[in-house]
């Protein structure tokens, strides 16, 4: 075996990190684990992963249970859209694999949400398969390791990837192999503060001078802010939310009114919710400023209390009146989340 396969191997049996959903050869466990770490920390991770695994221990509870359901238990990952996708592919597991996830890479793939990363792990880590799932840890140590001057996310750095891949992969060992480099660039090799002194392969390491000097990425681009207005509205013990559309950010998620405040200006502001929500309202006092960043923008969202100039319709224009007692059990972004805990808390 190569010299830099041992090396890693080594490292790994006395450094890996414990996680629940290691040495646990149930694909079920193996693919959520793999969906809920796409852009979440593993820190982040764990919590929810043992709640997730209490309420649908395997794929038959998850393929049965409502959307909802599934949607609040996600609360908090971000990113929803992976969780529809896990209730989808559950489907059709239980109704085209027997309730066991396909063992064949092309199978995996055919699922929703399951791209070539989670198949190749999946494959990897549950079925014991020679496959090589590259995170951003694998492509950092790989870049650091053999000098990749090949621009990060260029299909010639990932070319240069597989071919150094192919030196040092130790087929029959994929799993081990696998998580040691992934533990790797998250203990050692970080991004900005590597600790090259722990590292077990900082003899064998062509970037040893200047780690951090790979890999190279392009320039960052200007992120956007989005400023909008919320408001809070009561009524004789219900809320008004509305239901986000099933495709696109937040599919389905619950929201209280906001707008765009795209010019600043408050009267505009009250004007185009009024229109939303098919009522008049004064915002009598501001409640909450709320900061959160997505992946391409960030938000700012100013949220007011908002006064009832007259008693409002049973059903506003696409939204609901919903018991205050209700607000816990939707599925919320964080941005909602946050004011509907303002509310609970009141």
């Amino acid at each position: 075996m190569n010299e830099i396969t041992n090396k890693i191997l080594n490292w790994y049996a006395m450094n890996a990190r414990s996680m629940p959903w290691r040495d646990v050869k149930d694909p079920y466990k193996v693919w959520i684990s793999e969906v809920m770490l796409q852009q979440t920390r593993v820190e982040s991770v764990i919590h929810y992963y043992f709640r997730w695994m209490e309420r649908f221990p395997d794929v038959y509870s998850l393929a049965n249970a409502d959307l909802r359901e599934v949607l609040k238990a996600w609360e908090g990952l971000g990113y929803y859209t992976r969780a529809r996708k896990l209730h989808e592919a559950s489907k059709i597991i239980v109704a085209k694999h027997g309730g066991r996830l396909p063992e064949n890479m092309d199978e995996l793939r055919s699922l929703p949400g399951i791209g070539a990363y989670t198949a190749a792990a999946i494959a990897s880590f549950a079925f014991d398969q020679d496959a090589f799932p590259v995170d951003g840890n694998i492509n950092r140590v790989f870049a650091r390791l053999f000098g990749i001057t090949k621009l990060l996310g260029t299909r010639a750095f990932a070319e240069d990837v597989e071919h150094y891949r192919w030196q040092i992969f130790p087929n029959g060992r994929s799993a081990d192999f696998n998580q040691a480099l992934m533990d790797l660039g998250s203990e050692v090799c970080k991004p900005t503060s590597p600790n090259c002194a722990a590292c077990p392969l900082y003899l064998d390491c062509a970037s040893r001078e200047n780690p951090t000097a790979l890999p190279l990425r392009a320039e960052k681009k200007i992120v956007p802010i989005v400023r909008k207005i919320g408001v809070v509205l009561l009524f004789e013990g219900m809320i008004c939310l509305f239901q986000r559309p099933e495709i696109g950010l937040l599919g389905g998620l619950w929201e209280f009114p906001s707008v765009e405040d795209g010019n600043g200006s408050m009267d505009d502001s009250i004007h185009a919710l009024t229109a939303m929500i098919g009522f008049d309202f004064e915002p009598e006092q501001q409640i909450l400023v709320i900061r959160h960043a997505y992946t391409h923008f960030k938000v700012i969202e100013e949220v007011y209390l908002g006064g009832l100039k007259n008693i409002p319709p049973h059903d506003s224009r696409g939204g609901e009146w919903v018991e205050l007692k209700l607000l816990a059990d939707l599925p919320m972004g964080k941005i909602d989340r946050t004011i509907a805990d303002w509310i609970s808390a009141r």
